[in-house]
């Protein structure tokens, strides 16, 4: 799979990072489908500001260890599970 850097809007100023076009394009596409109140900070600044989350193992769900509120956020019984689609992909398929 070939590699793709971000776009050139992002704020990275680490290490040059890259990921598969494939992945890069997926991003974009569950970009384009949400609203984000952040305006997808996690994705402009190239994983910078992520917030904390986990995929919850053998289940396919993913845990927000995010202090505060979040509007992608959903509370059952004692654990908060994210709901954002971009979140998700990143942590599902990118290990972030």
């Amino acid at each position: 799979m070939p590699l793709a850097p971000f776009p050139a809007n992002c704020h990275w100023k680490g290490p040059t990072m890259q990921i598969a076009q494939a992945h890069a394009t997926e991003i974009e596409d569950l970009i384009s489908h949400t609203q984000c109140p952040r305006d997808f900070d996690c994705y402009r600044t190239v994983f910078e500001h992520l917030c904390k989350a986990a995929l919850v193992s053998g289940t396919g769900l993913v845990e927000c260890h995010e202090e505060g509120h979040c509007s992608f956020q959903t509370p059952f019984a004692d654990i908060a599970y994210c709901t954002c689609a971009v979140r998700k992909y990143i942590v599902k398929n990118l290990g972030l």
